[in-house]
């Protein structure tokens, strides 16, 4: 019987870790050629708990919480990022999903709906 938990959200994080300056913009990593990370765009408290869930599952999470910090994002990690998950409550982020899709089509968009 298995008694390790599935791992249904994609592959596990690395050691490599990200680093996040005091006003919310994203350092560089380690170049990882795996798709760890992931992108939520929300309000609190479902950025924490959506976050939470996902570094359970071994990703590296960022939650952005302007348009700039999202591009600044997709630059320096865009090649690790998995998926972005976006709340319909974020109203800033309008648009973001026509945008991936566009620019960054490898990266699965996923709309949260409560």
């Amino acid at each position: 019987m298995r008694t390790e938990p599935r791992r249904t959200l994609g592959k596990p994080r690395s050691h490599a870790r990200c680093l996040a300056e005091s006003d919310g913009a994203w350092l560089g990593t380690l170049e990882r050629s795996s798709r760890d990370v992931a992108l939520v765009i929300a309000e609190e408290p479902l950025s924490a708990v959506i976050g939470e869930l996902y570094r359970a599952y071994g990703y590296d999470v960022f939650a952005p919480e302007t348009p700039l910090e999202v591009i600044q994002t997709l630059v320096s990690v865009g090649d690790r990022i998995g998926a972005v998950l976006i709340s319909p409550d974020a109203a800033w982020a309008n648009g973001l999903r026509e945008f991936l899709a566009d620019e960054y089509p490898e990266i699965d968009r996923i709309v949260l709906a409560l």
